[in-house]
């Protein structure tokens, strides 16, 4: 009795200090008690280690009860322990060296935890280990080449963590393992060359890291692999032919990786082969059609590649293929009939390639078949009536092709159908009512058809619907009210029809919608103020109808609206300031129609605006200097309103601008020089306004202006020169003003541009003669000025000219001959001034409805 009550003392001391050493005279018992308390002290430091007390389960750990009975833990007869198993239990932290002192243990796993740290080196002492499975934690840092000592390894799981570097050679020592698993981690350099030596691997999986370098050769000594994937790294190089002595190989995924070169043939004599997922690289050349001796093959993946050719008709041989995916290549030619021998078929992706002729009707065979997507092709011809065959259809996806026909009434049989999709074909006719019993459709897109009629009211039982697309056709009538009971709906778009009647009240019910697009129909009648209910807005596009009546300010409600399009109706009042409220939104249009009052400044506050579009309005008052706040504008138009006042120099803050019309309105005072600043602006209207002083020499820093139009203002002084430096200019018109002296000879620099107008100023001297050298000139009008001297012969040079204005000037001399080349010349007006001689030979085709030659009393040169 005090025997025991000793040894159990010495036990429970053993657990706090560490393992007894026993001398050479006591008992195997007190041995064997001592390498159980020795195993239970790892399993104490390792309970503490990951914070054992937050533990999903920790069933009898730290009780004074066998091992074996510890939550996770198999103990031998002599209560040593073999084997810790721990997934998903929420262990947290780093692995403690002791657990080094579990000797006897065979099988390790802790995967799906939070452990955090380096792998410990001391795991090497467990010489017995067998199973090592620590995947799904958060371990770091690169694996010890110590591990390679665990002789008897057969699995080795490391996958999902964080661990990189290289991979260690040293794993080429593993002679017995089977399973290597070090996928979704961060390793990086090449395969080592160590590793040919696992001649008992069965089962290699590295994908999803940053290997490099090519894929290993030399494969006869790894004969038992069954399944490799070495996807989503970056393996250079072509496929090896030698992959054909793999004979056992069931699974290859070989994706998302910068692979080059041709699909070798050799890849057909892997019978065995279950899967192949070659996608995402940049392989080319055509499909081998020895591919099609792999009478075992569930999957092919040959998705986006550089594959060109056509389809072989050998992979019609394919009779247990499920999948059967070659997307997104440059494949061509006619999808061959043989595919309709496939009728294990789940899922046939053929689309984003340049496939023309009919669909096959054997298609019709593939009675089992759930996904076909055939878009993005050049497919032509009628939807195979065979296709009502396949009753097992989710997901039929036939746009961006040249079909033609009607939509099939039998369509409306396919009652698994959830996603029906035939947008950009030349699909014509009504819309069958029979889609109105697809009621487990979530998806209908027929937008850019050459569909009539009116919409059915029996969609509107389609009430599992996310996305109604039938934007793009030539529907009429009104939108139904039956269509009020798809409240699911995330996507309504009728856009680009000829749609007419009122906007439905009851749109505002549908409290999931993202996007509403009416745009270009004839709807009439007000916008509905419930529209404001629609929380999860993000697109509202009514541009180009007949809706009238104020803007609701409930609109400032949608929070989350990123484009909100009004323009081209006949909307009345004032812009409601709470659309100031729309932090997201990036595009405003309220331009043409019948708005007035002034600009709130509370615009000003949409940090997120891309696109401001206010012009052909009555809005009046000062432009507000809060717009200068918009640094992600890049269009701001105002034009052709009733804005008075000064042009905020804060708009040159607007260092994205890229448009900025304020023209036709009734603006004073200079231009601001700040506006010299907006150095990404393409076009800038400030014509028809009462703008005075000088052109800013500023502008010329403006490089990427292709449209600067200042005319109609009343801009002194002279034509900066600097005007000179803008080499992308295309339209300059400096038309209406009172600017004077020469015509800056720099302009002959301009040599894309088009239009060149200077028409009533007060410009005086000569033209220079480098106008000649703008090349792309099609419109050259200087009338109404007081230029003097001789008409440059160099002007016919401007082989492209449309148009050319010198009246109204005090122009002498003779015409030069050199214009007689001006062959695409329309409009031609030199009258009102002082020339002499006969005018050029080649001119008399022209049309005198639209030339003065009659006014200048001269006769043609003979």
């Amino acid at each position: 009795m005090l025997a025991r009550a000793g040894l159990a003392m010495c036990l429970a001391v053993s657990v706090v200090v560490g393992p007894l050493w026993f001398a050479p005279g006591h008992s195997g018992a007190a041995v064997a008690l001592a390498q159980e308390a020795g195993d239970r002290q790892a399993l104490v430091a390792l309970y503490h280690a990951t914070n054992g007390a937050q533990w999903e389960s920790s069933t009898n750990w730290l009780e004074d009860v066998p091992l074996g009975q510890w939550e996770g833990v198999t103990t031998n007869r002599a209560g040593r322990v073999t084997a810790l198993s721990l997934p998903g239990n929420d262990l947290a932290g780093q692995l403690p060296p002791e657990i080094s002192n579990l000797a006897h243990l065979t099988e390790l796993n802790l995967q799906s935890n939070y452990l955090t740290g380096e792998l410990p080196p001391e795991i090497s002492m467990l010489a017995d280990l067998t199973e090592l499975n620590l995947q799904s934690n958060y371990l770091t840092g690169q694996v010890p080449p110590e591990i390679s000592m665990l002789a008897d390894l057969t699995e080795l799981n490391l996958n999902s963590n964080g661990f990189s570097g290289p991979l260690p050679s040293a794993l080429g020592a593993l002679s017995n393992l089977k399973v290597l698993n070090m996928s979704r981690n961060d390793f990086s350099g090449e395969l080592p060359a160590a590793w040919r030596s696992l001649n008992n691997l069965t089962h290699l999986d590295l994908g999803g890291n940053s290997i490099s370098g090519p894929l290993p050769t030399g494969l006869d000594d790894l004969k038992g692999l069954e399944w490799v994937d070495l996807s989503y790294n970056h393996f250079q190089g072509e496929i090896p032919p030698d992959v054909e002595a793999l004979t056992n190989l069931r699974v290859l995924y070989l994706g998302f990786n910068d692979l080059v070169g041709e699909i070798p043939a050799e890849l057909g004599k892997l019978t065995n082969l279950r899967i192949l997922n070659l996608r995402a690289n940049s392989l080319s050349g055509e499909i081998p059609p020895e591919l099609g001796n792999l009478s075992s093959l569930r999957i092919l993946n040959l998705w986006n590649n550089d594959l060109w050719g056509e389809i072989p008709p050998q992979l019609g041989s394919l009779t247990s293929l499920r999948r059967l995916d070659i997307d997104s290549n440059n494949l061509s030619g006619e999808i061959p009939a043989q595919l309709g021998n496939l009728t294990d078929l789940r899922e046939l992706w053929l689309q984003g390639n340049q496939l023309t002729g009919l669909i096959p009707a054997q298609l019709g065979n593939l009675t089992q078949l759930e996904r076909l997507y055939l878009h993005n092709n050049r497919l032509s011809g009628e939807i195979p009536q065979e296709f009502s065959n396949l009753t097992q259809l989710t997901r039929l996806w036939l746009g961006r092709n040249q079909l033609s026909g009607e939509i099939p009434a039998w369509l409306g049989d396919l009652n698994n159908l959830t996603q029906l999709y035939l947008r950009s074909n030349q699909i014509s006719g009504e819309i069958p009512s029979t889609l109105g019993n697809l009621t487990r459709l979530e998806v209908l897109n027929l937008w850019n058809n050459q569909l009539s009629g009116e919409i059915p009211t029996e969609l509107g039982r389609l009430t599992n619907l996310r996305q109604l697309h039938l934007g793009k056709n030539n529907l009429s009538g009104e939108i139904p009210a039956e269509l009020a009971a798809l409240t699911q709906l995330e996507g309504l778009l009728l856009e680009d029809n000829r749609l007419v009647g009122p906007l439905p009240s009851w749109v505002g019910n549908l409290s999931y919608l993202k996007q509403l697009a009416l745009h270009n129909n004839q709807l009439s009648g007000r916008i509905p103020p419930s529209l404001g209910r629609l929380s999860d807005l993000t697109h509202l596009t009514l541009d180009r109808n007949e809706l009238s009546g104020p803007i609701p300010g409930g609109l400032g409600r949608l929070g989350d609206v990123v484009q909100l399009r009004l323009g081209n109706n006949r909307l009345s009042g004032e812009i409601p300031a709470g659309l100031g409220n729309l932090e997201n939104l990036t595009e405003l249009d309220l331009g043409h129609n019948d708005l007035i009052g002034e600009i709130p400044a509370e615009l000003g506050s949409l940090s997120q605006l891309s696109g401001l579009h206010l012009g052909h309005n009555t809005l009046w008052g000062e432009i507000p200097a809060e717009l200068g706040n918009l640094e992600n504008l890049t269009e701001l138009d105002l034009g052709h309103n009733k804005l008075w006042g000064p042009i905020p120099a804060e708009l040159g803050n607007l260092g994205k601008l890229e448009e900025l019309d304020l023209g036709q309105n009734d603006l004073f005072g200079e231009i601001p020089a700040q506006l010299g600043r907006l150095l990404f602006a393409v076009s800038l209207d400030l014509s028809g306004n009462w703008l005075w002083g000088e052109i800013p020499r500023d502008f010329g820093y403006l490089l990427s202006l292709e449209h600067l139009d200042l005319g109609g203002n009343q801009l002194t002084e002279h034509i900066p020169v600097e005007l000179g430096w803008l080499t992308n200019l295309k339209v300059l018109d400096l038309s209406s003003n009172r600017l004077s002296r020469q015509i800056p000879h720099q302009l002959g620099s301009l040599t894309n541009l088009e239009t060149l107008n200077l028409q009533h100023n007060r410009l005086w001297g000569q033209i220079p003669r480098e106008l000649g050298d703008m090349t792309s000139l099609k419109r050259l009008v200087l009338r109404g000025n007081g230029l003097s001297g001789e008409i440059p012969p160099q002007l016919g040079q401007l082989a492209s000219l449309m148009e050319l204005n010198l009246s109204k000037n005090r122009l002498s001399g003779e015409i030069p001959a050199e214009l007689g080349a001006l062959t695409e010349l329309v409009h031609l007006f030199v009258g009102d001034n002082q020339i002499i001689g006969c005018l050029p030979a080649q001119w008399q085709s022209l049309d005198t409805a639209v030339n003065d030659l009659e006014d200048t009393d001269l006769e043609f040169c003979s």
